[in-house]
């Protein structure tokens, strides 16, 4: 990833990479008792990974002199309503696989990218991927750009709700 966002930077690019993870890992337990060992561990990995660590894609970012929000951000996502007239919320755990790029190819199913997935013997998974021959005019860095009538749909179903910058940047979701 950190490789495309210096391309885009080098080729001044409009780019943006949406990620959407679960706010907390899908372990079992309560991250503030003690037997939470598994839980504090995949979320230790996971800072580590994202902006927390000295090889963290944030710090790589900005080793490179990029500013990591201009061209990567990481969203949860939380439900919220009341009840007996008090407000109530609750996380929403992310475990769908979906990548949008370009607004022309979709990518979507179970599949992880590990070895329980990718074997073939353990868990079983599926994908499937969208390249729509059915091309319409949009736009993308606020300038005119063909994509695919099923992604760019499908994109925009989901990120209804938020369309002040829907397309501002060519953007690849995750």
């Amino acid at each position: 990833m950190k490789n495309r966002i210096v391309d885009a930077v080098l080729n001044e690019e409009k780019f943006m990479v949406i990620v959407f993870i679960p706010l907390m890992p899908g372990f079992e337990g309560d991250v503030l008792k003690s037997d939470s060992a598994v839980l504090k561990t995949q979320i230790k990995y996971q800072q580590e990974t994202i902006s927390k660590g000295k090889n963290s894609l944030i710090n790589l970012l900005k080793e490179e002199g990029i500013e990591p929000t201009d061209y990567i951000r990481f969203y949860g996502l939380r439900q919220h309503d009341i009840f007996d007239n008090v407000p109530k919320q609750e996380i929403i755990y992310i475990h769908s696989k979906l990548m949008i790029v370009d607004d022309r190819k979709l990518i979507i199913g179970s599949a992880n990218i590990n070895d329980r997935s990718m074997l073939g013997t353990r868990d079983s998974e599926i994908a499937i991927i969208v390249e729509d021959d059915d091309i319409v005019e949009s736009k993308m860095g606020n300038e005119r750009f063909m994509v695919g009538r099923m992604p760019h749909t499908f994109r925009c179903e989901l990120y209804k709700g938020n369309t002040s910058d829907n397309n501002q940047y060519r953007t690849l979701w995750i």
